[in-house]
């Protein structure tokens, strides 16, 4: 069995959303270890992380970290999960898909467009194919000469990051590009995971479907039912009405139990929540009508965010 890594660096909010995680973890996959690179002291994840690992800067900022899992992990098999998660369901399912592999990402292989980068131009450049798109909130990978050729691989293109004119990210080099990269050199692609495994909202169409303590998470992506195991709030998704309802169920049930139990909570939560986040939506949507004559949207009651 996979033990689980994330990291937990710089402000509060990361250290926060690590614990979310990890709580998340603990009702969902009590028996996974669990382990945790942050620069904030020890004491702060007691309870929550099995493996504590010091953060070392010497390995880069931001999400070059994420270039040297392999030298942090203390795992034969590692998961991958961004702080900015939630695993909502068993992941049993999802550790059998990954037992063939010896490294994987989800997502499509491409060979044009534009994605960090001209695609066809860097695949010229590096002789390949095509390179992964995907996500980089999950990797999986076993201790051994494939994951070891990939993170060396995407460390030694990290240096030539701007010269060979990859796009930033939030003013940083981003960690999905040079793991691509890196993958397609190696003859790594990537994996199709049937939407089972790992989404983030980002092209959601309608609602939200997720209550973290009663292993639901469905929604339609881009044309795609999804029912991930792991839901990534990425970017501002993490500060949005469902990602704040769903830690509010992870805080009240860690403070309540044993008095409360998980439906109980779940109830709770989600009565005090959608009435009052409703009632917003509701507002908003009267006043578009009568200030700019729009027509009043019916559906979706609880938008990910309020302006939809």
């Amino acid at each position: 069995m996979p033990g689980i890594i994330t990291i937990a660096q710089g402000s509060n909010r990361y250290i926060e959303m690590a614990k979310m995680l990890a709580f998340s973890l603990i009702q969902t996959n009590p028996d996974i270890k669990r382990a945790v690179i942050s620069d904030a002291p020890e004491t702060e994840f007691e309870g929550l992380f099995d493996i504590y690992i010091p953060y070392n800067s010497s390995y880069g900022d931001g999400f070059s970290q994420k270039l040297c899992l392999d030298k942090y992990s203390p795992f034969e098999e590692t998961l991958f999960i961004d702080a900015d998660c939630l695993v909502v369901k068993s992941l049993n399912d999802a550790i059998r898909f990954f037992k063939p592999h010896q490294f994987a990402v989800f997502g499509d292989q491409i060979s044009t467009g534009e994605w960090y980068m001209d695609v066809a131009a860097m695949c010229k450049k590096f002789n390949v194919p095509s390179i992964p798109l995907f996500n980089g909130g999950v990797y999986y990978f076993k201790r051994g000469e494939t994951a070891t050729n990939i993170y060396t691989t995407a460390r030694e293109i990290r240096d030539q990051y701007f010269q060979i004119e990859i796009d930033d990210f939030r003013g940083s080099m981003a960690d999905e590009p040079l793991m691509a990269i890196a993958m397609a050199i190696n003859k790594v692609e990537a994996v199709d995971d049937q939407a089972l495994i790992m989404r983030t909202p980002i092209g959601i169409n309608g609602a939200l479907k997720i209550d973290v303590l009663n292993e639901v998470c469905a929604f339609d992506k881009q044309g795609e039912k999804a029912e991930p195991a792991i839901m990534h709030f990425a970017g501002a998704y993490s500060i949005a009405f469902h990602y704040k309802r769903e830690i509010a169920k992870l805080k009240l049930l860690k403070v309540s139990t044993p008095l409360l139990n998980k439906k109980l909570v779940s109830l709770f939560i989600n009565g005090t929540y959608n009435v009052s986040y409703g009632s917003y939506v509701f507002c908003k949507r009267v006043l578009k009508v009568i200030l700019r004559g729009e027509k009043f949207d019916f559906t979706n009651w609880l938008p990910i965010y309020s302006n939809l």
